[in-house]
């Protein structure tokens, strides 16, 4: 939990650094649909009130210490959750290429149908579909040498998404609280954060060194709702895969899908399960009101 704890929360003390390593120990083990900070709690110490740890704004704090009196009450607070890849940057074509790289770099090859159908995982989930199954320091070590390549490619002149910066900014100066959701390696989001010249607005990070399952599984968008200090429900998720949504919508909070990277069809029937809450054709055009009404809806 590096990310999370030193991007979304302030440096935690003895009680909440032994809280953390809890949850990181019990992942693995927890319900696929939610694990969180205060379950961590109750089974680190089940005897004391399950109030004795408790989120203020962006961090956790011990109870009888004090918040800032900006996040002494969230109630009415929105939070967006920005994947990054699709919504943010249009990586698609470079991470099909670094992908093709490697494959050829390993004598095999990797086709644009294989690649679509593993767009928005985690490379540990997309690797032994692409390669067959390998032992974890291969896999780790192919994942490794994917990235190095795909920010390669991208580094001079990252293709960002028209409106992005713009969106990020206005939510920034409307007090809306920010957060990356994604499944990306952290190197990745400081790459794009740093070329949006949104580092400053977004410092709440969830990235794929913080999670152990990847989505559609919830946990991402759960950690990142958390470690705004906020519930799912006063969130709204911005996704382009349908992976994505379904892991928001499983998460408890709102969705926009952004057609960038996937067509309406993909994303089921309006009204069905895990269909999304909004679809736009563009970031552009998603404003600070819309996500706002969508979030108290």
């Amino acid at each position: 939990m590096e990310s999370a704890k030193n991007h979304g929360l302030a440096s935690p003390d003895r009680a909440t650094q032994s809280l953390d390593r809890r949850l990181t120990e019990h992942q693995h083990d927890a319900s696929p649909d939610r694990f969180t900070r205060d379950q961590a709690a109750r089974e680190l110490s089940p005897s004391q009130p399950q109030s004795t740890l408790r989120v203020c704004g962006r961090r956790l704090a011990l109870v009888g210490g004090s918040c800032d009196q900006d996040h002494m009450d969230e109630r009415n607070r929105t939070g967006v959750i920005f994947d990054m890849d699709g919504v943010l940057i249009n990586s698609a074509d470079a991470h099909f290429r670094s992908w093709q790289v490697l494959a050829e770099q390993e004598g095999t090859s990797v086709h644009r149908d294989q690649f679509t159908a593993t767009f928005g995982r985690r490379n540990a989930d997309i690797v032994p579909l692409l390669f067959g199954e390998v032992d974890p320091p291969q896999l780790a070590a192919l994942a490794d040498r994917k990235e190095t390549i795909y920010r390669d490619l991208m580094r001079d002149k990252p293709p960002l998404v028209r409106g992005a910066a713009n969106l990020i900014a206005a939510l920034d100066d409307a007090g809306v609280a920010l957060a990356i959701g994604s499944s990306a390696p952290r190197a990745n989001v400081d790459l794009v954060l740093s070329a949006l010249g949104a580092s400053h607005a977004i410092t709440t990070i969830v990235s794929a060194e913080d999670v152990t399952r990847g989505k559609p599984d919830p946990q991402v968008f759960a950690l990142a709702a958390e470690a705004l200090g906020l519930s799912p429900e006063q969130c709204v998720v911005i996704e382009d895969a349908p992976v994505g949504v379904m892991a928001a919508r499983k998460a408890g909070t709102k969705v926009v899908a952004v057609l960038s990277t996937h067509s309406a069809s993909s994303f089921g029937q309006p009204g069905s399960e895990f269909a999304p809450d909004a679809v736009v054709d563009t970031l552009s055009a998603v404003t600070v009101e819309t996500l706002e009404q969508l979030a108290e809806s």
